[in-house]
């Protein structure tokens, strides 16, 4: 291929930066530090050259350039002939070559595969060994940070024509034997982002890919918006806001924005059958629907609204109520603010409230989806001038022609970033697939609660035996999952009735169940909602589920016992969940039911809060006690005063509430540390040991009271707390443990491990200095600290 260089810098310059796009004579000219009137004249003899062209359809004033085709074919053969001249000599130690530098604009040649669209260019070739990273002035040296502009090209040295670039699968260490086996160089355009004023490495100098050992370029770093990483490397995106975006998948568009802070304007794929909205936010669509109300009228129509919307259906039909509706669906109106806020169920009214409520109230970062059309630019634009907007995304380009600065992009498989008109990066993609895809790939749930948990256990040997076909209609179901699809459930319902049951509505569960109850394994039957399951049901099919969602049901069961008259306990209704639910509506000094005492005692349900009001109910001397909590209570009561071994303690912390047996940890924890069983056992158990401090005043268990006097920790000998391990599950130890031990010997509190104040919970609140518990109640030690301070 016959090649030349160009001679003119400023022709150069110019064609390479037409490169990224066409631009303005004004634009080229600040990109450059070129004075407009010098671009205007080489512009001028790049189109007599036929290497340049102007869009002249809106006049010549302000047109744009474009790079033509010939222009393109002259920067090559540019870059082509310098290439030649850094291969005519032998090569020197080093693999990658610098052809040239017109400001931030470089031309490298590479002997290996480009790892990223971000490269790091050393400050010095790797052959100079002892030289001072210096510049002649003294200033420090450092490399470069360079954004790629274009893909590699390969060519082949010896004929300067275009090759192909090495297997994808082949080595590194192999494509370097290649290319100088084969004198074969990548052509690479890029553009330095940071670092150019302590760059010195001249053209025509080799050298070696390393690792960086200076921070990524600012421009990747300037706000707290994280969009992922640049693809093939570490490196964090965060880039200047405001940033918008086109993202095709709504998948996508949801953990992009979900993994931010701040306020949040979303359309959710899998949104809550009821949104959490302010009252605030209503207030103002009432200001918008009835611009010309004022103060009070205002304020008493939007109260108005709210109380029916909340439920009080007294008078006529409301227009504006079914409006509300329409705007933003089912609602539970809080007078709080809320920092997430739902487009699925609202319409085109209603979004834009929500848009004109977040710029009114939002105090921090916004972020969200742009779900309106056209006739909402105004809104739009004051959108993303606010200096609160850092993301706003949409699934097609409607946005376009509004963005600003950053500029994201994410479709047809790929992610890229544009910093500004000139540079882009590529991201690495979220791989996480939609739950309906990923439920067809993943196996199946083995239980509802597995299910309800977003987990993928292992399929039980129940589930491995089914049928090809049945797995398949299993999948078909959960893909419906949660949403519900009836029509396909009724089509499984004679066949496949565990399908039919998972892919049925809410609505329908509870008649669908009538049907095929029978045949629903026991592991499924919690998928049943307790809100939406009948009082009938929650009462005896509700018995078969899983442990905990039979403590959910018998909850849900009380809440209405506590609505309507309770049913005597029949024959029929002695079942565990019907009788714990009547247990937990017991108020102080009602007498419980012995048959119903007697039903909870085998299954016992919310064992912390009914056991205080049943235990002198219980028969005095139990002969089977199932249940493991339960038998430990019962065989402490029975013998108070006996001294308990190791295992017997141990028992009691696992199986009990610690405000139950708090009132002896003074001394329990001595024995625990004294022998090595208990010290094995403090090492991987997870009690919170300052809670179980703070609660040392406390009743203790049903049916025995604390001792008298209280115990305290005074002359208590803990020191062999040093011999079990520090590590993370024992942090809590050596807070009570070294609190006791300074309180003993007269030094001052030390910082905790679990919570900085920590160590004050083993001292008496009213020697606590002023600062000590003010903080926010953040974990279960600061809740303690708090509660203390305000019992004091």
């Amino acid at each position: 291929m016959a090649t030349s260089r160009i001679r003119s810098g400023y022709q150069r310059r110019i064609l390479d930066e037409l490169l990224d796009g066409p631009a303005t004579v004004t634009a080229l000219a600040a990109r450059l530090s070129l004075a407009t009137s010098h671009t205007s004249s080489t512009l001028r003899t790049l189109r007599q050259q036929g290497l340049v062209t102007r869009d002249e359809r809106e006049g010549v004033r302000g047109a744009p350039h474009h790079l033509s085709p010939q222009g393109l074919i002259r920067l090559q053969e540019d870059a082509l002939e310098r290439l030649r001249d850094a291969t005519r000599a032998s090569r020197p130690e080093g693999t990658n070559v610098l052809l040239t530098r017109d400001g931030p604009l470089v031309v490298l040649a590479y002997g290996e595969r480009i790892p990223s669209d971000l490269i790091w260019l050393p400050p010095r070739r790797l052959s100079v060994e002892g030289a001072p990273l210096l510049s002649s002035s003294g200033n420090a040296r450092g490399g470069a940070w360079c954004a790629v502009r274009s893909a590699p090209q390969w060519f082949d040295l010896d004929t300067l024509e275009p090759c192909d670039p090495p297997p994808p699968e082949m080595p590194l260490s192999d494509i370097r034997t290649w290319t100088q086996d084969g004198r074969k160089l990548a052509l690479v355009r890029a553009r330095v982002m940071s670092g150019q004023d302590r760059w010195t490495m001249p053209p025509g100098t080799w050298f070696e890919t390393e690792g960086a050992d200076e921070s990524p370029p600012a421009a990747l770093n300037r706000s707290g918006v994280d969009l992922g990483t640049v693809q093939g490397t570490e490196v964090p995106c965060r880039p200047s806001t405001p940033i918008l975006g086109q993202v095709g998948e709504a998948w996508r568009r949801e953990s992009l924005l979900g993994g931010q802070k701040g306020l949040i304007v979303l359309r959710s794929s899998r949104p809550d059958a009821i949104a959490e909205r302010p009252v605030s936010l209503l207030h103002l669509w009432m200001r918008h629907r009835h611009p010309r109300l004022r103060g009070a009228e205002l304020d008493r129509r939007t109260q108005r609204l709210l109380e029916r919307l909340r439920g009080d259906r007294r008078g006529r039909p409301s227009a504006v109520a079914h409006a509300a509706l329409a705007a933003f669906g089912p609602s539970t109106w809080v007078e709080h603010e809320t920092t997430f806020h739902e487009l699925a169920r609202s319409n085109e009214e209603g979004a834009r409230a929500i848009w004109e409520w977040a710029l009114e109230h939002a105090k921090g970062a916004v972020q969200g989806e742009w779900t309106l059309g056209a006739t909402h630019k105004k809104l739009l634009k004051r959108v993303i001038a606010d200096g609160r907007c850092q993301l706003l995304l949409a699934g097609d380009a409607r946005l376009r022609e509004h963005k600003q600065g950053t500029w994201l992009v994410d479709i047809k498989g790929e992610r890229w970033v544009h910093l500004n008109e000139v540079t882009r990066l590529r991201l690495t993609r979220d791989h996480q697939q939609s739950p309906s895809q990923a439920m067809w790939q993943q196996p199946i749930p083995a239980s509802a609660a597995s299910l309800l948990a977003h987990e993928r256990a292992a399929v039980d040997e129940t589930t491995a035996r089914n049928t090809t076909a049945m797995e398949r209609e299993l999948r078909r179901a959960l893909s419906a999952w949660p949403d519900g699809d009836d029509n396909l459930a009724d089509t499984l319902e004679h066949e496949h009735p565990l399908a039919a049951w998972i892919a049925s509505s809410e609505k329908e569960r509870g008649r669908r169940w009538r049907r095929i109850g029978d045949r629903v394994p026991d592991a499924w039957v919690g998928l049943h909602a307790p809100q939406n399951a009948s009082d009938e049901w929650l009462s005896e099919a509700a018995n078969r589920a899983a442990f905990e969602e039979r403590e959910a049901y018998a909850l849900e069961l009380a809440r209405r016992y506590e609505q309507q008259p309770r049913p005597r306990p029949t024959a029929p209704l002695l079942q565990p969940v019907a009788s714990t639910a009547r247990l937990l509506t017991l108020r102080e000094g009602q007498v419980p039911d012995a048959s119903d005492v007697t039903t909870w005692t085998a299954d016992p349900l919310h064992f912390s809060a009914v056991l205080p009001r049943v235990w002198d109910a219980l028969e005095p001397t139990p002969t089977d006690l199932p249940n493991a909590p339960l038998l430990t209570w019962h065989t402490w009561i029975t013998a108070p005063n006996a001294p308990p071994s190791i295992d017997a303690i141990i028992r009691r912390c696992e199986d009990l509430p610690c405000e139950w047996w708090a009132p002896w940890l003074p001394e329990w924890l001595p024995y625990l540390l004294a022998s090595a069983r208990g010290r094995r056992w403090l090492s991987d158990c997870n009690i919170v040991w300052p809670v179980v401090v703070a609660a040392m005043d406390s009743d203790g268990p049903p049916g025995l009271a604390p001792p008298t006097p209280a115990l305290s920790f005074e002359g208590r000998d803990l020191s062999d707390v040093h011999l079990v391990e520090e590590r993370q599950s024992t942090a809590a130890l050596f807070d009570v443990a070294e609190g006791v031990m300074a309180a003993q010997e007269g030094r001052p509190t030390p910082v905790g491990r679990t919570h900085p104040e920590a160590c004050w919970l083993v001292s008496p609140p009213h020697t606590w200095p002023t600062f000590v518990g003010l903080g926010l109640p953040d974990g279960p030690v600061g809740m303690a600290l708090s509660k203390r301070r305000l019992d004091r």
